[in-house]
């Protein structure tokens, strides 16, 4: 019954913060459960513009997850919100040079 809970408060609070800022799109992003190289992302909620690229969004991300140059930064993410409204990206990593 919690987890309802907690889901429908999570809505509620999506829906409240899509009113307030219409032009922007709330993100998540989170370490996929299977990644053991990276480390935990310390700010893992966003709000984004929606005219952002991908591209730059992985530039601010990569500085957040404080990679070296060696290591290559996997997103896997759907391109349409969860039921909650919000837009999920997992984040794994892989050592290109070893």
């Amino acid at each position: 019954m919690d987890i309802i809970k907690s889901k429908e408060k999570l809505k509620e609070s999506v829906d409240k913060i899509r009113v307030k800022y219409p032009d922007k799109v709330p993100v998540f992003v989170t370490r996929g459960k299977s990644d053991r190289i990276l480390k935990d992302i310390k700010q893992n909620k966003f709000l984004v513009p929606e005219n952002i690229t991908i591209g730059q969004f992985m530039f601010i991300l990569r500085k957040k997850i404080d990679l070296g140059a060696e290591m290559a930064i996997f997103y896997l993410y759907n391109n349409y919100k969860n039921k909650d409204g919000l837009l999920e990206i997992y984040y794994c990593g892989e050592n290109t040079f070893g």
